[in-house]
């Protein structure tokens, strides 16, 4: 991408750190929040492992790899990280069904 070539190596991996750290803090609260910030889904914060392993593995295939060119094409073909993508969805879901149900 032509706009990369203003900004150095370390400036973009310092702000991906910060970036990392920001977003998987805001879910963790998000998740950990009580009524009536989030409506449903009281133990969403079991869903917290499965994001951070999702967060890891995308850079693992960023850095260790050098997969980062095309983030969709990454997604649809790593099966390990297609698997944990489908797997958060579908305990979010229950989480918030179970939640709306039995609330």
């Amino acid at each position: 991408r032509p706009i990369l070539d203003h900004y150095s190596l370390p400036l973009l991996d310092q702000l991906i750190s910060i970036t990392t750290g920001a977003t998987l803090m805001s879910y963790a609260l998000y998740t950990l929040a009580e009524q009536p910030i989030r409506k449903f889904g009281d133990n969403l914060w079991l869903t917290l492992p499965i994001v951070i392993y999702i967060v890891f593995r995308y850079f693992y295939l960023v850095y260790a790899l050098g997969q980062g060119s095309d983030p969709s094409r990454m997604l649809l073909t790593d099966k390990p990280l297609l698997i944990s993508v489908f797997v958060w969805v579908a305990a979010a879901f229950l989480l918030v069904y179970h939640s709306v149900l039995f609330g």
